[in-house]
């Protein structure tokens, strides 16, 4: 039994482990710097005091800081509030004259899509925290018109109407939208609405905090629910469906190992099945629409149509990758490609353990843990089949901590996925943790989580 559980954490783990490949595209917001800034700057969702600021007083006090680029005289960034709440937004471009320790270019000029869409009829959260707890600023009305600007992961960015006198920027489900063939409004990178270019939005009751005299923006905390994949987005049955959603090529970086089958693309065929050699660890794709106007997306990830999509890190199970084409009025083509490589010699593993350091070395983080031994009680029918653990000595090992190495601290139940492993170094001494899972690769850690005692009935 617990090799089943380990083998099915581990199959869990390699889902996370692809990470955007880096900058690309008008709207590819998957590339970022990274610093901090020596004293605070208000926050709003736009760039622009005219924009809809949450909670009123939003703002940056202190801490690492992702920076995506320059809009005018406004910077793009995302930040940890506290634990398990992070914000993206735009600080004063005057922040640049206190950077601290930047880890890349902190003032690229960004671009963005503009491309027109409406939320789907049951409505649709917007949020400011596609990172960590998604938690919502408003709620977005069926029919609601909003500009796409671009795509962070699964999450697409978009700007629209709070009130009737505010716009703001933030993050919606992509599931929740539907595109329209149409251009935006206007044709420039930063569109311009008036106040009564859209309706205000419709509060929806819950519970939770309602702020007074803003047109009844919800400001409360909000549990994340699911949204039933509305019929619009549906796959489409047949790759042909729409000519507006094909791809008029696929192709991959493994052209002297892989075995695709069927060996040849076709637009209208939709499901393939590649394999390559044992030793390879990464594959990306290219896929190409052909229409021009066409969008698509590889495991939800935008990729602009012709440019390589972000890696794929592979292991010994077989992984499903998504390419979805979006056509024109919401159409869209689901071709689906299975991964699989024979199983490499490589030692690959999982140790329950205590965290005793994480450390930077040079340009590596470095985690030593103390592994524990678990202990089966198989025969605990009372309470269930379960493990316990001892710890009888004082054993460490140091593992490098892997650049797609997929991070989550809290309690089982409720743990968080850190953005990066400066955040998880902050979080995990006092999330309430004791134990992590720790998944190896030789002498890499590939994947950190909680460790939740076995039960199974």
């Amino acid at each position: 039994m617990l090799k089943k559980i380990v083998s099915l954490i581990l199959a869990l783990a390699a889902l996370f482990f692809a990470l955007p490949a880096g900058a690309g595209g008008a709207g590819d917001l998957n590339d970022y710097a990274i610093c901090s800034f020596s004293r605070s700057f208000p926050v709003y969702t736009g760039p622009g005091e005219e924009y809809f600021r949450v909670d009123g007083s939003a703002k940056y006090g202190s801490g690492s800081c992702r920076v995506w680029g320059a809009v005018g005289d406004w910077l793009l960034v995302g930040f940890l509030v506290r634990s398990g709440k992070y914000r993206i937004g735009y600080i004063t471009r005057d922040a640049l004259s206190c950077a601290v320790d930047p880890s890349g270019k902190l003032d690229r000029e960004l671009s963005f899509l503009n491309r027109k869409a409406t939320v789907v009829k049951t409505g649709a959260p917007l949020t400011d925290d596609p990172v960590l707890n998604n938690e919502r600023f408003c709620f977005m009305q069926g029919g609601q018109e909003v500009v796409v600007l671009g795509y962070y992961g699964n999450w697409v960015y978009v700007e629209t109407n709070i009130t009737t006198a505010q716009r703001g920027r933030g993050f919606v489900r992509k599931f929740n939208l539907v595109l329209s063939s149409d251009p935006a409004p206007t044709p420039t990178p930063e569109p311009r609405y008036s106040a009564t270019a859209m309706p205000a939005l419709t509060p929806v009751p819950t519970v939770g905090v309602w702020a007074a005299g803003d047109g009844g923006i919800y400001l409360g905390t909000w549990a994340p629910q699911a949204t039933a994949r509305p019929e619009e987005w549906a796959p489409a049955q047949e790759a042909a469906a729409s000519g507006g959603s094909l791809l008029r090529s696929l192709e991959h970086n493994c052209p002297a190992t892989g075995v695709m089958l069927p060996a040849a693309f076709d637009p209208h065929v939709a499901s393939y099945v590649l394999t390559v050699a044992s030793w390879v660890s990464r594959v990306r794709f290219t896929p190409a629409a052909a229409d021009e106007n066409a969008m698509i997306t590889v495991n939800g990830e935008y990729v602009p149509s012709g440019t390589p999509s972000s890696y794929i890190t592979l292991s010994n199970e077989p992984k499903r990758v998504e390419i979805v084409v979006w056509g024109a009025g919401g159409s869209q083509t689901v071709y689906t490609v299975f991964l699989q490589r024979r199983p490499s010699e490589k030692k690959t593993g999982i140790a329950v353990a205590h965290i005793r350091s994480l450390e930077k070395s040079g340009a590596e983080w470095i985690m030593t843990v103390d592994p524990v031994d678990l202990v089966m009680r198989e025969n605990d029918y009372m309470n269930g089949s379960r493990s316990t653990w001892t710890d009888a000595s004082s054993e460490r090992i140091a593992f490098t901590v892997d650049p797609h190495c997929d991070l989550w601290y809290g309690k089982p139940d409720s743990a968080f996925q850190a953005p990066d492993v400066m955040t998880f170094a902050a979080a995990w001494p006092n999330d309430g943790s004791d134990l992590y899972y720790v998944v190896y690769i030789e002498d890499a850690a590939v994947a950190v989580m909680p460790y939740e005692e076995v039960r199974v009935r």
